[in-house]
């Protein structure tokens, strides 16, 4: 679901930063982490990331979606992986 919401930003043209979740979409959020990372993962969204978005808790029973925008790189061509610079400079 949230990647079809960040899909669709970008298909629009938008390069969403935020992943602006209510209290409801904030504590399955909560238990989903709990699930994947145990006791010892997030207890609050904040300072979070997921898919590339900062997690946001809104003051909301029910709340989700995407906002704010990302500074976007003017560089439209592929880069070159890292490693390969390294590779190069190896040899």
């Amino acid at each position: 679901m949230v990647r079809d919401l960040v899909r669709d930003a970008q298909t629009s043209g938008q390069h969403p930063a935020l992943l602006k979740l209510g209290k409801r979409e904030a504590t399955a959020f909560r238990a989903f982490l709990t699930e994947a990372y145990g006791e010892d993962g997030t207890l609050t969204p904040k300072d979070t990331y997921y898919l590339g978005l900062e997690v946001v808790e809104v003051d909301s029973p029910s709340h989700l979606s995407v906002g704010g925008c990302k500074a976007h790189d003017a560089w439209h061509g592929d880069l070159p992986p890292l490693w390969t610079d390294r590779t190069d400079q190896a040899a």
